[in-house]
């Protein structure tokens, strides 16, 4: 098992020394039932420059999270049918999991059950509605910006401990 997988893959096996190295691209994955919906944000994601990996369904999605390092994850709930959304909040509650992970939620308009539960799992961002695609790449730049300088603060956090471990031997 690779030390920077986490619960998603192995709950029972997660290690509590995560391997730091500097992020060489950024990896989005993007889930939604709607095509249209699904390459909009696949599209503004790439815009916001990251890599985009897209997924329809919630196993395919899991599936790509174990075997990708992501930096991000976008679920569309807006989308989603009623016979979809149960394994789709599932995926959600999933990708949450991941400390390692931004997860941007785009779900239903005047739903403030569905807002509060995103809001209570710590979504990184939760979008009720339809959202412009300027506004959204603005976001995945913000996101891609927030991953850079969390990835360079673990860089420097595990110098430092390096350093102080060589200096007690």
């Amino acid at each position: 098992m690779q030390p920077y997988r986490d619960a998603i893959i192995a709950p029972d096996k997660v290690r509590t020394t995560v391997a730091v190295r500097a992020i060489e691209s950024v990896e989005c994955l993007v889930v939604a039932t709607d095509e249209g919906r699904r390459e909009n944000l696949g599209f503004v994601a790439r815009e916001g420059g990251w890599n985009v990996t897209l997924c329809r369904e919630p196993a395919e999605a899991i599936a790509q999270a174990r075997q990708r390092l992501l930096q991000m994850a976008i679920v569309d709930l807006s989308g989603s049918v009623a016979s979809d959304s149960a394994s789709y909040r599932f995926l959600v509650e999933q990708l949450a999991c991941t400390s390692r992970m931004l997860l941007l939620v785009c779900g239903n308009v005047d739903d403030t059950r569905e807002e509060v539960w995103a809001r209570h799992l710590g979504v990184w961002m939760y979008l009720p509605g339809a959202i412009d695609g300027a506004d959204l790449v603005g976001l995945c730049v913000a996101a891609r910006e927030t991953v850079e300088r969390m990835s360079a603060l673990n860089r420097q956090r595990a110098l430092s401990v390096d350093r102080k471990t060589n200096q007690s031997r």
